[in-house]
Formats: C-alpha cells, sequence, structure tokens
C-alpha cells in the first residue's frame, strides 16, 4: 500500500477497500517514521501483520503480510529437516560401522581383553598393539593410564593412611582419641609376646570443671593441654597415649623386661601429679593437678577389662587426694 506522508490517506493499496482510509483507522501508528525499518508486528485489520515500509518522496510504501502466512509452512520445514537429518544420521552411522566392523573390531577385542586383566587387579599388563598408528597411540595411552594408576594407588593409600591418623587423634592434643587408642590396643592384643611387663594407666584432670566454670573452657583446653603434655613425655615406643574424652587419659605401658623397671616408670609419673604449674589464662595460673590408678597385666587380661581394673583404682586415688587436700 501507498500512504501519503502528510495526511496519512492511504493512496492506493493490492487490497482496494483499503484505499481511501486513514491510515491510523486500520492500526498504522500516527508517526510511520518511528517504526523500524527491519520491520515490525502491528496488528492491521485486526490481524498480526509483518510490516515493512520506505519512504519515495511524500509518500510511504508499506509491504503488510499476515504473520500466519509467514509461519505457514515453518512446521513442514522442520519436519523435513529433521527427517534429513536422520537420513544423514543413518548413512553416517551405517558407514561408520561397517569400517569399524572391518578394521577394527579384532584389535578391540584384544585391548577389551587387556583391561579386562588391569580392571582385576593385574596392573604390570602392558598393551602392545602397533598395526596401525591410532592403536599405537591408544595402547601408548592405556599404558600411562597403568602407570598413572600404579601412582595414584600409591598415594590414596598414603592419603588412607593419613586420613586413618587424623580420625584417630584427638584434635585438641594431638594424643589418640578413643578409637586410636581401641585399635593400638587391639592391634597390641595380636603380640602378647612382645608385650612382656606391661601396665594401663588412667589419668583424670583435677579440677578441670571449676576451671571451666570461673574462667571459660579455652581455659579449660590450656589446662589439659598441659596434662597431656606430661602424659607425652611417657609416650615413647614402648607406649600407647590417648585422650579418652573428657579431661580422662590413658596411657599404656609395654615391653619391660621386669616389673621393678615398670614400677620405676610409674612412680616417675606420679611425680608429676601435683607441683606442677601452668598459665590457663592471662595472669592466671593453676597447678596441674590429675588422679592416677593403673593395673598391672600380669595375667595376660584383655584391654577391656585393664581399663574397669584403672578407672576403678583411679576414682580411688581422686578420692584419697581430695581427702587430703
Amino acid at each position: 500500500m501507498a500512504i501519503d506522508q502528510q495526511t496519512g490517506e492511504i493512496l492506493g493499496c493490492t487490497d482496494s477497500r483499503m484505499v481511501g482510509k486513514n491510515k491510523t483507522e486500520i492500526g498504522f501508528p500516527e508517526e510511520v517514521e518511528v517504526m523500524s525499518e527491519n520491520g515490525e508486528i502491528l496488528t492491521i485489520n485486526r490481524e498480526k501483520q509483518f510490516v515493512v515500509y520506505t519512504s519515495i518522496n511524500d509518500t510511504y510504501i508499506a509491504y503488510v503480510e499476515p504473520i500466519s502466512l509467514i509461519y505457514r509452512d515453518t512446521f513442514r520445514s522442520y519436519v523435513y529437516f529433521a527427517i534429513g537429518l536422520l537420513l544423514i544420521s543413518f548413512a553416517v552411522v551405517a558407514t561408520v560401522s561397517y569400517y569399524i566392523n572391518r578394521f577394527v573390531i579384532d584389535n578391540i577385542y584384544i585391548v577389551n581383553g587387556m583391561l579386562r586383566r588391569i580392571t582385576d587387579g593385574d596392573l604390570d599388563v602392558k598393551v602392545d598393539i602397533h598395526e596401525n598408528k591410532e592403536f599405537s597411540e591408544l595402547s601408548e595411552h592405556i599404558n600411562d593410564m597403568v602407570d598413572s594408576l600404579v601412582s595414584a594407588n600409591k598415594k590414596l593409600s598414603n592419603a588412607l593412611v593419613q586420613i586413618e591418623e587424623e580420625r584417630d587423634r584427638d584434635s585438641l592434643t594431638n594424643l589418640l582419641n578413643r578409637r586410636g587408642l581401641d585399635n593400638a590396643m587391639y592391634r597390641l592384643e595380636e603380640r602378647p609376646l612382645e608385650l612382656k611387663h606391661c601396665a594401663l594407666i588412667m589419668a583424670d584432670a583435677d579440677g578441670l570443671k571449676e576451671i571451666n566454670d570461673k574462667l571459660g573452657h579455652e581455659a579449660g583446653d590450656r589446662y589439659l593441654l598441659a596434662v597431656a603434655d606430661i602424659i607425652k613425655k611417657f609416650d615413647t615406643d614402648g607406649a600407647v597415649a590417648a585422650r579418652q574424652g573428657g579431661d580422662e587419659f590413658v596411657l599404656f605401658l609395654w615391653g619391660y623386661d621386669s616389673k621393678e623397671a615398670l614400677m620405676n616408670k610409674l612412680d616417675i609419673l606420679r611425680t608429676y601429679q601435683s607441683g606442677l604449674y601452668t598459665e590457663v589464662a592471662e595472669l592466671e595460673s593453676r597447678e596441674i593437678r590429675f588422679s592416677l590408678g593403673y593395673a598391672l597385666d600380669e595375667n595376660h587380661l584383655d584391654y577391656q577389662e585393664l581399663l574397669k581394673q584403672a578407672d576403678s583404682n583411679m576414682y580411688e586415688n581422686k578420692t584419697l587426694r581430695k581427702s587430703a587436700r
């Protein structure tokens, strides 16, 4: 259609019914020049239309096409396009399958056999197929992968050892925790001939609750660390030291050739039960005090029975120490 720029009158149109009408009557904007010259979608005569226009002298020449006509064949085109893609895909797959079956399958069977041995744990397998460049490279890659697996296994083993070590350690004192203590003791029970004269000792930090209540748990942690430092003095090759939980510590001494030598070590530990001081807070020091009980493993008692005996003796010692103060 041709539209007068000044009056907006439709001067000519392929639809003769439009001639003589004003552009705004059928849906054109008042100012046609604000429209994009690349085209816009407008409602013309109550129907969505795609409109493009150009300006010639004092006249707009507009081309109007219903949206329904523009997209009429879109679905059909998509269907044809999809069918074409499927046919091409089938042709490609058929061609590739033919060449794979003819030139590759035997070597793949060989490689699969090698990989099956690798997955079964045989990491000494070396793939050596050099019939073509691709299989030669594949052999090298598989061998590199096996070497990486061997290296990764070593790293994993080291990592697991580290994880187990961290899992079995008390985060505050770095002594063994309850789980670490159990594991260490059960391993020692499997070596009874190496234990010789041994003793399981339990120590309980005295006065921890008072420190926690008056000075806070950070001060209490410092107090526990001071007790742990004393226990660590006896954590040698023939010993297992642990914080069983809270304010309780366990020390297992083993491998002594005589009961006298073992008792001398216990006597040394007793000298640390009082008389030492540690700073638990700024300008606040406390005497390091702990109750002590032990059980000698003279009858090859099991670990749990030793714990019960040492715990009972430790509480007797705690009672005596309280009454003596």
